[in-house]
Formats: C-alpha cells, sequence, structure tokens
C-alpha cells in the first residue's frame, strides 16, 4: 500500500471538512471537495486518504429507498433469504440506483455536483451516504456504513489532530474485525469512540 495514502495532505484543514459518518469505531471524514479519509475499515486497502472524484450524486438517501431498491435487486439475482450476496446482486443493486432519476439525469447528461452539505441526522429517519462517481471506465457506486453527518469546526481540528497523531501502520482490532491505524505504540484502536471518532 502506498504510504502517502496513509497520510492526510497538509492541505486539509478544518475548513475543508464537510462532515463524517460514524459506521465504525473511527469516523470517515469527508472533504469539501470530495475526498475522503477513512480510519477504520473491514479491508486494509480502503484505509487512507482516497483523492477527490468528479460526482453525479453526492447525498444521504433514505434508507427505505435502498431497502426496496436491495429487495428489487435481490429478486432479479435470485438471492435467497439468508445467502450472502454476490458481485451480481450488488451490480444490479448499482444499477437501480444509478436508475434513480436524479441520478440518471446527471449521469446522462454528464452533469457534475459538488459534494452536499449534510443536514443535522434524523435518528427516526435512518439514511446512507451514496456517492455516484465518474470513474475510469465508467460510473462507479459507493454506499457509506451510514449518513453524512455535519461536525463542528473544533471538533474537526481534534478530528484531523489526531488523525495525524498517528502512525501510519495499519493493525485489526479484534473486537471489531475492523482494520484501523495504530497509536504511536502500536495497538489499534478500541472499540468505543470518543465525542470525535478518534477512539482511545
Amino acid at each position: 500500500m502506498c504510504r502517502d495514502k496513509l497520510k492526510l495532505p497538509t492541505s486539509y484543514t478544518a475548513d475543508s471538512v464537510l462532515g463524517v459518518t460514524k459506521a465504525r469505531e473511527r469516523w470517515t471524514i469527508y472533504f469539501n471537495d470530495g475526498a475522503r479519509f477513512t480510519q477504520c475499515h473491514s479491508d486494509p486497502s480502503n484505509l487512507g486518504f482516497k483523492d477527490p472524484e468528479p460526482h453525479h450524486f453526492f447525498e444521504n438517501v433514505p434508507d427505505w429507498v435502498l431497502d426496496e431498491l436491495w429487495s428489487e435487486a435481490a429478486t432479479k439475482t435470485g438471492l435467497r433469504e439468508g445467502q450472502i450476496p454476490g458481485a451480481e446482486t450488488r451490480d444490479a443493486y448499482f444499477d437501480l440506483i444509478c436508475d434513480l432519476p436524479e441520478i440518471k439525469s446527471n449521469i446522462q447528461s454528464g452533469k457534475i455536483v459538488p459534494p452536499t452539505r449534510p443536514s443535522p441526522k434524523d435518528d427516526e429517519d435512518p439514511h446512507t451516504l451514496i456517492e455516484v462517481k465518474q470513474a475510469e471506465g465508467g460510473v462507479s457506486v459507493h454506499p457509506s456504513g451510514d449518513a453524512l453527518e455535519p461536525i463542528r469546526k473544533d471538533d474537526a481540528q481534534r478530528l484531523l489532530d489526531e488523525v495525524r497523531s498517528r502512525s501510519t501502520q495499519t493493525v485489526p482490532n479484534k473486537e471489531t474485525g475492523n482494520w484501523c491505524f495504530a497509536e504511536d505504540d502500536g495497538e489499534p484502536a478500541a472499540a468505543a469512540a470518543d465525542s470525535t471518532g478518534g477512539g482511545p
């Protein structure tokens, strides 16, 4: 893995932070230009900094909409209850996301949109961040594990300071199965995060 990818570029400041997703023990940080920095993930190759890419769509989508699309994809591909979904079902799901009217229109017209600043999260109406990006060879869909939530500037600054203070060594968290950046002493993140998703 490229070591530079595991470091957050110095040009990104608290003013650059768009929001965070909190699906894992350390939050993923999203920036105004569409870049992101992943602190914990089940796949260690996904850790670190991801360069900004042109987006056709970047918004929180209600989970009930996504649940309906997943059910439709499962039916189309013959996925049975309890069966682990394969690439065929995931591809069908992504195709259905791309067929949502606004997204389909943006893709067909080539419209590129800026990342949308999130509104405060409503726990009674769960959402998931959906990114639809123009990538090499076509369009890619990236569902996050949670909604994108706003973060206060002082919390964003503390979060970035914590990210930059850690080692670029990556280690598994035995409690969660996720890979995370090690603390200076080589220890992984604990399962419980603090108020800025930084871990202990």
